[in-house]
């Protein structure tokens, strides 16, 4: 019976001395589909010219913050499961909030005894283990984010990837980053659990175009943003 190789992979912390910002294959092809829904979600914005009821016209505006938290939502996974990969196959640096990922022992017992070399038994446990998480409440995003994101700075100072991020937006605090996140995140939330309604008054919310207008060039500004970030992080 061979040994548990517990080295195989895991721990090889080579990092490629020319990776270019522009990131590798997956990374580049993960945020292309951001940008690609991004610019679906606001090619909705023509359909309010056509000749259709205001109900009509108000439940398009509530569709495209729907979908544009879930494009978020997708990035924020997929970044996840790239970047672990990478790590694993040496190609990131390992972060300190890696020992809070959770893998079954029997995954590792399987991949450790097979010949796996496209680490699909890791991955298919990465996608497993956050198929049911959801990553837009900014504590959650940030938490999620450490696995690969090294919240210490050259000097070991700790930072935050808010605190970067915020300076892009002319806001003042870091709070006011995360505040917007959560406003526009609970928004989320009032149309696809609630129909939009506020439930203290029964009444369904307004909604306008400047306000959703607003909300998806945060967003695309935000993770565009991120995506560099992330990929600064690994040069």
């Amino acid at each position: 019976m061979r040994g548990l190789d517990i080295n195989k992979d895991i721990h090889n912390e080579s990092i490629e001395p020319n990776k270019k910002l522009s990131g590798n294959h997956s990374e580049k092809e993960l945020i292309d589909k951001f940008n690609i829904a991004i610019a679906s979600i606001k090619e909705k914005f023509q359909l309010l010219e056509l000749d259709i009821s205001e109900e009509l016209k108000l439940n398009i505006l509530r569709s495209q913050i729907s979908l544009l938290l879930s494009a978020v939502d997708f990035y924020i996974h997929e970044i996840i499961r790239i970047e672990l990969l990478n790590i694993i196959q040496g190609e990131r640096k390992q972060t300190p909030s890696l020992k809070n990922c959770l893998i079954s022992v029997q995954t590792l017992l399987d991949y450790l005894s097979s010949s796996d070399t496209n680490n699909q038994l890791l991955e298919d446990e990465i996608v497993y283990r956050n198929s049911f998480k959801s990553f837009l409440e900014p504590d959650k995003m940030a938490e999620a984010l450490s696995l690969i994101y090294s919240n210490k700075d050259k000097n070991g100072k700790k930072r935050s990837i808010f605190k970067i991020l915020f300076s892009e937006f002319n806001l003042s605090e870091v709070n006011d980053l995360q505040e917007k996140m959560k406003k526009i995140y609970k928004r989320r939330n009032d149309i696809v659990h609630q129909l939009d309604y506020n439930y203290s008054n029964k009444i369904q919310q307004t909604i306008t175009k400047e306000e959703v207008e607003e909300y998806i060039d945060f967003y695309e500004k935000f993770i565009n943003k991120l995506h560099l970030v992330l990929l600064e992080e690994n040069i």
